[in-house]
């Protein structure tokens, strides 16, 4: 069997035409190709440059609203009634005796804002300690943990003695 049989019955130039042809038409669809993916880069690109100017004005805005709104964001006074009851009812879901507190006003002046300061006395566990504060800290985003002393409780081995000072900065 002769497999170089067909080519010599079929002229040289007509496999170069349909070599010509065939070279052509896969040149040509490369080509569409090409042009469509260079359309997509395009679009693509022209999307990030939008997406980055929107980020760049979000950071923009959020650095003035910081700057402008910090004293605007701050609770009023009156929130310390509140911050009284979340106390004592976090301590009792976190199983922590709270034995004393007190809250001391510290009102604004021209260079600082107002304050309510607390100081208290509890008795817990360690992980009930942990579980109280970070609950009393996470619902007040203003409210600051002062001075925090641990001692063993008397007779007890597990248990903890803290003395917490927490600030709640407000705006009067």
């Amino acid at each position: 069997m002769n497999l170089a049989l067909p080519f010599r019955r079929i002229p040289l130039w007509q496999h170069l035409a349909l070599v010509t042809l065939v070279l052509s038409g896969v040149s040509a669809a490369s080509w569409g190709t090409l042009q469509h993916l260079s359309a997509s880069v395009g679009a693509r690109r022209l999307e990030l440059e939008v997406a980055q100017r929107q980020i760049l004005d979000l950071r923009a805005q959020q650095t003035t609203r910081a700057a402008t709104d910090f004293s605007v964001q701050l609770p009023t006074a009156a929130t310390a009634d509140e911050v009284n009851r979340d106390i004592a009812r976090f301590a009792e879901s976190s199983r922590v005796q709270v034995q004393s507190l007190a809250a001391q006003v510290q009102a604004p002046t021209a260079r600082d804002v107002g304050r309510i300061q607390y100081s208290m006395s509890a008795v817990a566990d360690y992980p009930a300690l942990k579980t109280w504060l970070s609950a009393l800290l996470g619902r007040y985003p203003t409210l600051a943990l002062s001075t925090l002393s641990l001692r063993a409780a008397p007779n007890e081995a597990t248990r903890l003695t803290a003395s917490v000072t927490l600030l709640l900065y407000v705006k009067d």
